[in-house]
């Protein structure tokens, strides 16, 4: 009985409610191509900086997607998930004929197109371990 209830809290631990997704937004310069002052979008994010862009996509928009083109632009928004594999696809197009350096990225977690954050929903560790906690105890 006391094995069936953890395994029911582990898995239940593992269920996320829907919701939409929260995206950086915003454009920017990359670093060493003279970044504009004040631009804090570029290669080098400054999380801190831009907090105000972490924004809430349209619940059609299921990812976040960071693209760094071939004129040295940084790109982040919300977008679909074909959207993402359709910018993705293109991206690696371009670079097998051209090697421009373009890059797309797309994730699907809050925040998690600012790359340098690793996100994860705290759930996932805290059930967990409180199941184990009281197994322990019990």
């Amino acid at each position: 009985m006391m094995k069936m209830f953890a395994s029911a809290v582990i898995l239940l631990s593992m269920i996320t409610y829907s919701q939409a997704i929260s995206c950086y937004v915003c454009t920017g310069e990359t670093e060493g191509v003279g970044v504009t002052a004040g631009d804090t979008c570029g290669d080098v994010f400054d999380i801190l900086a831009v907090t105000a862009n972490l924004t809430e996509c349209a619940n059609s928009d299921d990812q976040c997607y960071k693209g760094k083109g071939a004129l040295k632009v940084v790109n982040r928004e919300c977008m679909t998930e074909a959207n993402c594999n359709l910018a993705s696809g293109i991206n690696d197009l371009v670079n097998l004929f051209f090697d421009t350096g373009a890059r797309a990225e797309c994730c699907t977690t809050d925040g998690c197109n600012s790359a340098t954050a690793l996100q994860m929903h705290t759930s996932v560790i805290v059930v967990p371990i409180l199941a184990i906690i009281y197994m322990m105890f019990h």
